[in-house]
């Protein structure tokens, strides 16, 4: 039985709200109604008000993370060893099972459901990361059977399908910090713009003059297309299907910003970004880079980046940012460089 104000119904939001604010009000059970009366459990007897004891619900109790919906589900050894980060792309969650909780992974599943009630299909990564495209080979663990969602990023919308193509919500602030640096008609050239989170963001919230976004995963270049209309940004814009070495020195343009996401292999296309950039113009580039800590990755990346361009026989430049985005393995981070060019 549980201790309860006893008050008329409609006196009962205002009671609650004095409960409330005097931390008197138990809110381990859920209040009830009989008649004309509302049933306000307490913590302990209050002067003023009727008290009386009624048989009432145990309120259920929402979990704060994965291992806490877990607890008692999982032994502590394997709570130990279950990984309790993860991305949710949209309404999917992507998770990475150690193989010794393999056979609990619908388990493990559910309670993600329980803990995010926005999400509506559980994946797990079969493997790391690979191939020319950079897709995932993921596997449906839970809920609807399909793997194309949509993400919500900066008041954009991101159509994709995870299997397809390659997309990480843990970049959304570098996309955001971008978008904000692009002065007013700027002409931006997004070598590697995947389904167009960096495109369509900067189109979004800046005065950009125009943006062009190449791909050359057909799948890519697909949700490219249909995001550009989603967010209504046609009009900037400007999506390329094929590969930045070859379409480059076809479109016979210069930018005042490139934006080279690729960090395995950005360096290898160093020399097209300083053909294409204007003089005094910004290269956005991502390098992984292994150190002892994040500051040594920091300054063995930029060493990196800073011999190839010197091997170019480009002797202006200074690096003007650089900072880890993410940690991708341990000790490994995911760099960003902002490098200025100068050619005259």
């Amino acid at each position: 039985m549980v201790l309860c104000v006893r008050v008329r119904k409609e006196e009962g939001e205002r009671v609650r709200k004095y409960l409330l604010s005097k931390n008197m009000l138990d809110t381990n059970y859920l209040p009830t109604v009989e008649g004309n009366f509302l049933y306000l459990p307490i913590k302990a007897k209050i002067p003023d008000f009727e008290v009386v004891e009624r048989d009432l619900k145990r309120r259920r109790k929402q979990p704060k993370d994965i291992a806490d919906a877990l607890k008692g589900i999982l032994n502590e050894k394997e709570l130990e060893i279950l990984r309790k980060s993860f991305d949710i792309i949209g309404d999917i969650a992507i998770l990475q099972i150690p193989d010794d909780l393999m056979s609990k992974k619908e388990i493990i599943a559910r309670a993600i459901m329980k803990v995010h009630k926005n999400v509506k299909v559980v994946v797990r990564k079969r493997k790391p990361i690979s191939g020319e495209y950079r897709v995932m080979d993921v596997e449906i663990i839970a809920g609807d059977k399909r793997t194309e969602t949509v993400h919500r990023e900066y008041r954009c919308l991101f159509k994709l399908d995870v299997s397809k193509v390659f997309y990480t919500p843990r970049l959304s602030t570098e996309r955001i910090r971008i978008a904000r640096l692009v002065k007013d008609n700027e002409a931006i050239l997004d070598m590697f713009a995947g389904v167009g989170p960096f495109s369509i963001i900067i189109a979004k919230h800046s005065q950009v003059g125009k943006v062009y976004a190449i791909d050359k995963n057909p799948h890519a270049y697909y949700y490219l297309k249909e995001n550009i209309k989603l967010n209504k940004v046609e009009n900037i814009v400007i999506p390329i299907l094929g590969d930045a070495r070859d379409v480059v020195p076809l479109l016979n343009l210069k930018f005042d910003r490139i934006i080279m996401n690729l960090p395995k292999n950005a360096k290898d296309f160093l020399d097209v970004a300083i053909s294409a950039i204007k003089d005094e113009g910004v290269i956005h580039y991502h390098a992984f880079s292994k150190g002892k800590d994040k500051k040594d990755a920091i300054n063995l990346a930029i060493s990196e980046v800073g011999n190839i361009i010197k091997k170019m026989k480009i002797e202006r430049f200074s690096i003007i940012y650089a900072k880890d985005i993410r940690e991708v393995s341990p000790r490994e981070y995911n760099i960003a460089i902002d490098i200025k060019i100068k050619k005259t």
